[in-house]
């Protein structure tokens, strides 16, 4: 299954994350794309580690605590930290993420 826009599914609690995640987690094969950057927060990246390798990190709270620094609020646990970012980059770009620069792109788009 390829599932353009994929950064749509960054939020854990969206009805979209809810319906669809569950879905592509269950497809063997799945290629996610986007062409907007996240790597704004760890925390919207999760979703998609998620779908593609949930044998890394099959709870968002083990991958929270290590890459987001989770702060505790008045309102719960702040999880829109980070912490450990090349660690992250290191992951993502080994094992799932091919990114490629507009520059590097701009001749081959229409």
């Amino acid at each position: 299954m390829v599932a353009d826009e994929a950064h749509y599914l960054k939020s854990r609690e969206s009805k979209r994350s809810k319906s669809l995640v569950p879905l592509l987690s269950n497809i063997k094969r799945v290629l996610l794309l986007s062409g907007t950057p996240m790597l704004g927060r760890p925390s919207e990246i999760y979703n998609l580690v998620k779908i593609l390798k949930p044998e890394i990190f099959s709870k968002f709270m083990t991958f929270g605590m290590r890459y987001t620094q989770p702060k505790q609020s008045a309102f719960g646990v702040d999880w829109s930290g980070n912490s450990n970012n090349r660690e992250l980059f290191v992951l993502l770009n080994s094992s799932m993420m091919i990114r490629r620069l507009k520059s590097e792109v701009l001749a081959e788009l229409p």
